[in-house]
């Protein structure tokens, strides 16, 4: 693992690090993971919400699974 430095204080941190050891500030990796997270959170939530009207009109009510599958992988997604 690689040395690099902090955003924030500019104090050595280790590449494995998910936070400074100095000031807590959270490296590189783990905002771009925490975006790409939210990222994925909307699209689902707009795909389950954009999926409702379809799914009663040609489905039906049993049909309803499918947005409901796609909101609780929203919420589960970490």
């Amino acid at each position: 693992m690689a040395i690099t430095k902090c955003r924030e204080c500019e104090h050595d941190v280790s590449t494995g690090a998910k936070t400074c050891p100095n000031c807590g500030a959270p490296t590189v990796q783990e905002t771009k993971t925490e975006s790409a997270t939210s990222v994925a959170r909307i699209i689902l939530m707009v795909l389950a919400i954009f999926s409702i009207v379809p799914v009663m009109m040609y489905i039906g009510g049993f049909g309803l699974i499918i947005p409901i599958i796609l909101f609780i992988l929203a919420l589960v997604l970490k």
